[in-house]
């Protein structure tokens, strides 16, 4: 059955590798949600966890939120959605076209469309992606969807 909701590619990726259905504890608390996911990645990585705690603290003041804004979209998708889907770019960082000290520019719309389980799974994905060297958020997206999942 098709999902009428918004979704991040890195939960249906993960659902799609087998790593099984994204869930993150109550469903209503962004930081709860967020503290979970902290503490799988822990686990492996105690420092990664407190970095991306850390960033997590300054994601929002250095996101800049607009309404229906053309996102450049990045061309590295590297599965096929079902036809009944469309891509959308929620976020991009781009530097060049922010403030200073602000990193994230953020479609307000889609966001304020996202359940807080998919706000988590695209903080942390722009984060990661943030620290990345890679021209491509396919391995971001992978670990992202195995650290949402309880496997």
């Amino acid at each position: 059955m098709p999902r009428k909701n918004l979704e991040i590619l890195d939960y249906y990726e993960a659902r799609l590798f087998g790593f099984g259905e994204p869930t993150l504890g109550n469903p209503d608390d962004f930081m709860e949600m967020a503290n979970e996911y902290l503490s799988r990645l822990a686990v492996f990585s105690p420092r990664r966890a407190q970095l991306l705690r850390n960033r997590l603290e300054s994601f929002l003041s250095e996101a800049v939120f607009l309404d229906n804004i053309p996102l450049s979209e990045i061309d590295d998708l590297g599965v096929t959605l079902p036809p009944e889907c469309v891509w959308r770019q929620v976020v991009n960082q781009n530097p060049t076209l922010l403030p200073l000290g602000k990193s994230y520019l953020i479609d307000r719309v889609l966001w304020s469309q996202l359940s807080s389980l998919q706000r988590v799974g695209l903080v942390f994905h722009e984060i990661f992606y943030r620290e990345s060297t890679s021209h491509t958020s396919q391995g971001i997206r992978r670990l992202n969807g195995l650290l949402a999942t309880k496997n």
